[in-house]
């Protein structure tokens, strides 16, 4: 299906009043250089917290190791990339506005990507239309692939979290069900009236949403393998299902405790366990620190020659 196909599939959105239009294109403009900034700072302030003597002494010196890393952490961007594309055909230089969109969320907070990521889009020309309801249907997508996920790996898993003694009533146990539950059911049930997207891209969008969940759980149970090899590879792959499935639920307090209970149960109090999980959220930190520095530098420097072709264009009209 080509990118025109897709704007004529996606109702367009009533044109907006002349009166806001210099408003909305004004704030539009400056949504992304905006974002670069936050994510600039936030990279500095976690830049100047990171004990980086500490996190190297932690890393594994397998190369193995590096080349997993980097195939786990570039995972999302592609796997970003590869929906827009689909969906708008961007090219490949659009995957440093991808990577802008992970590291927001991650350094700063949830779905401010998507935020940044609409405004990336006004500013390459697409419709409101277009550039809010795609981006609305891929992070609907997202959460209900994820979701499903969840419910899945907790089906495999419920013996496991059942020996935890997670310490919820009934009715917080039925409501967190219920919240996971809720985006599959209504990408399912309402796929007609929530989507714009058509539904041969849609089936397209979830099938790599399941790739990105799935490599996500076996490349980041290979990389705790690679750092502790005498643990077998089948039991991080249950850990990380098992690390997934207390991720997403609701309505459970003390997640931390709840994951340490996980890691005795399921390694006793294996010495190094709480080392290795200490060096991947440093890296991972790490990897978005610098991510963001490049990331957020190139936004600057994309808009500032944005502003000098303005302010040439405006000079040329005023000399013609």
């Amino acid at each position: 299906m080509s990118v025109a196909e897709v704007a004529d599939a996606i109702p367009a959105s009533p044109a907006p009043p002349p009166v806001g239009a210099p408003f909305g294109t004004a704030l539009t403009r400056l949504a992304a250089p905006a974002m670069s900034i936050a994510i600039l700072a936030a990279a500095m302030f976690e830049l100047h917290a990171m004990d980086w003597h500490a996190v190297l002494a932690m890393v594994p010196a397998n190369p193995l190791f590096w080349l997993v890393f980097v195939a786990f952490y570039c995972t999302p961007i592609v796997a970003e990339w590869a929906i827009y594309h689909r969906i708008w055909g961007i090219p490949r230089a659009a995957i440093v506005a991808m990577a802008r969109k992970t590291v927001s969320n991650d350094l700063l907070f949830g779905y401010v990507g998507e935020t940044y990521l609409y405004s990336w889009a006004r500013r390459a020309g697409k419709t409101p239309g277009i550039a809010f309801g795609s981006v609305k249907d891929v992070a609907l997508l997202s959460a209900a692939v994820g979701n499903s996920a969840t419910i899945l790996v907790a089906v495999f898993t419920a013996p496991l979290l059942g020996r935890l003694h997670i310490a919820m009533p009934h009715w917080a146990i039925g409501l967190a069900v219920v919240a996971v539950a809720a985006p599959p059911m209504v990408a399912i049930l309402g796929r007609k009236s929530v989507f714009h997207l058509p539904g041969t891209l849609l089936r397209e969008i979830t099938a790599i949403h399941i790739v990105r969940s799935t490599s996500g759980i076996v490349l980041t149970a290979l990389m705790w393998h690679l750092a502790l090899p005498e643990i077998a590879m089948s039991w991080w792959v249950a850990f990380s299902a098992l690390k997934l499935v207390l991720s997403r639920l609701p309505f459970v307090s003390n997640k931390d405790l709840v994951f340490a209970g996980a890691t005795a149960l399921l390694f006793g109090h294996h010495g190094n366990i709480a080392t290795l999980m200490a060096m991947m959220a440093s890296l991972s930190v790490a990897a978005h620190i610098v991510t963001g520095l490049a990331a957020s530098t190139s936004g600057l420097i994309e808009a500032a020659a944005a502003r000098l072709r303005r302010v040439g264009a405006s000079r040329d009209t005023l000399v013609a």
